[in-house]
C-alpha cells in the first residue's frame, strides 16, 4: 500500500528522518485496526493500493506531514487533501520540524 499525497524519505539508501518515519509508522500502524479511504485511484502502475489511512479518527499521511517526516507529493488524479496537505506542511516547515530541520 501506498499513502496518498506525500513521499517520506527512503530507507534504503537511507535518507535523512527515513528511519524515523519508519519507526513511527510501524508503531503508530502495528496491532491496530487501519481503515482506508481512497480518492480516485484504487491503485498505481505497480498495483499497489492508493489509500488515506486513519487509526480512529487519525489520518496517517497528515500526521506523518505534521511531524515532519513528510512532504506533499503529487499525483493527480488523487488531489482529495492537496490544499490541506500543503497547509500542515508549511506549518511544519515554518517550525523547522523534522526533515525541514535540514538545510
Amino acid at each position: 500500500m501506498r499513502l496518498i499525497l506525500i513521499d517520506t524519505p527512503e530507507m534504503s539508501p537511507e535518507e535523512p528522518f527515513g528511519p524515523e518515519a519508519s519507526t513511527f509508522t510501524r508503531k503508530l500502524l502495528q496491532g491496530k485496526q487501519v481503515t482506508l479511504e481512497f480518492d480516485q485511484s484504487e491503485r498505481d502502475r505497480y498495483g499497489r493500493l492508493l489509500a488515506y489511512a486513519y487509526i480512529g479518527e487519525e489520518m496517517v499521511n497528515e500526521l506523518l506531514l505534521e511531524k515532519g517526516l513528510a512532504r506533499v507529493a503529487v499525483f493527480p488524479p488523487d488531489v482529495k487533501y492537496e490544499e490541506r496537505f500543503r497547509d500542515v506542511e508549511r506549518k511544519a516547515r515554518a517550525a523547522g520540524i523534522g526533515i525541514w530541520s535540514l538545510e
